[in-house]
């Protein structure tokens, strides 16, 4: 992982924050639930970490755009219970970058779709146990480092600085190969969602919030 590649990035996303009084700017913190389509699995059962920092750039009075760069856990994961151990683990470590076009109506809501880019920044960990008298358990046979996904998401405005985001991204190419895929080619694909409280500095809406009477 480039370290010092990242860092500069992010740097430069603070910097045009600071810098530009039309930008805002600031930090996601959340978690993950997630699975692989293609694994014989199935089930958000794969909890992870997501790290984001964000800028933003109104484009009228009702959107704006943002970019982030952002870390996350993705992965899959057999569920576990009592008397029902884990029969496969999923842990990918991927940056995201997404890129998205948001709209906000004033009244504390927004939606937003985008396309996000992700690479993989780590070693990939897979556990397979095959169970007795349970279904066999594939995993995947190949990974790539890459990912795109298409991101849709809404988001509730505390007020103009703290907001809760919630995000689904699923991949648009395969993110590795699996004899148990039923997919063209035993194609996986990451299945994401995402629940985020956002911390956004500079951030102005342009009309009144209307408050009932």
């Amino acid at each position: 992982m480039n370290i010092k590649k990242y860092t500069y990035l992010i740097w430069i996303l603070l910097t045009a924050t600071a810098s530009k009084a039309q930008f805002s700017g600031g930090f996601y913190a959340g978690i993950i639930g997630s699975q692989i389509d293609g694994d014989a699995t199935a089930g958000f059962n794969k909890g992870g970490l997501n790290l984001a920092a964000t800028v933003q750039y109104p484009v009228s009075e009702k959107f704006f755009m943002s970019l982030d760069l952002g870390y996350a856990q993705k992965g899959a994961q057999t569920r576990v219970s009592p008397g029902f151990p884990r029969a496969l683990l999923i842990n990918i470590n991927y940056i995201d970058i997404p890129l998205c076009i948001n709209f906000y109506d004033r009244q504390h809501v927004g939606f937003t779709a985008g396309l996000q880019y992700s690479r993989n920044v780590g070693k990939i960990r897979q556990e397979i146990v095959q169970l007795a008298n349970s279904t066999r358990v594939f995993g995947i046979d190949a990974f790539e480092n890459d990912d795109v996904q298409v991101v849709l998401g809404g988001t509730y405005y505390i007020n103009n600085i703290f907001n809760l985001n919630v995000r689904y991204g699923y991949s648009l190419f395969p993110i590795g190969y699996g004899k148990g895929s039923l997919y063209k080619d035993n194609a996986a694909f990451n299945n994401v969602l995402q629940l985020r409280l956002g911390i956004i500095f500079g951030q102005e809406f342009d009309a009144p919030i209307k408050k009932k009477k």
